[in-house]
């Protein structure tokens, strides 16, 4: 199953994704990706809480911030029954246009995000809802916002289900939670 949870900064997206990761896996090895590259004590911050969060629930963490190329064919990083929770496309894609400077990524980080999903048993996707970054930006910002958007517009088709979170609650934008 292919998973998508959506919603702003602090909506709870995180914590409901985590649960849904461990319910689908239904005690199977679980796997947590982690995209952020934390800048300043809010970043360092977030990461504590989350690893905090998953702190003695089995998780196996991988760091792999500007790329998933390669993670989905490690049968050794990732089994094949494995529940994964990728956390999260906003920060992989700000990390490949920003750090890297591949401006023209979209593509490519949705279809190692396809390839991903295609390699485990259960993906749960976290990303920030788009409508959540409305407003005036510089040309930089605004592409990397459009590129998301579209990034999150494939993932949405791609999901089997589709979630958006304020303040902890999801609700349902696509399809059934089994």
């Amino acid at each position: 199953m292919i998973a998508l949870v959506t919603g702003a900064n602090n909506s709870g997206k995180s914590a409901f994704a985590q649960t849904l990761i461990e319910r689908l896996s239904q005690g199977g090895p679980l796997i947590y990706i982690a995209t952020m590259r934390p800048y300043g004590e809010e970043g360092l911050s977030r990461v504590k809480r989350h690893k905090l969060a998953r702190e003695g629930l089995g998780y196996t963490t991988l760091e792999l911030p500007e790329s998933l190329a390669g993670a989905a064919i490690l049968g050794d990083a990732i089994p094949r029954d494995a529940g994964v929770l990728l956390e999260d496309v906003s920060n992989l894609l700000a990390n490949r246009m920003f750090r890297l400077g591949e401006k023209d990524c979209a593509g490519a980080v949705f279809s190692e995000i396809r390839a991903l999903a295609a390699w485990c048993r259960h993906l749960v996707i976290v990303t920030i809802s788009g409508a959540t970054l409305a407003g005036q930006h510089d040309e930089e910002t605004a592409a990397y916002i459009a590129a998301l958007l579209d990034v999150n517009d494939r993932l949405l088709a791609l999901s089997d289900v589709a979630m958006e979170t304020q303040e902890g609650k999801p609700r349902i934008r696509k399809g059934e939670l089994p």
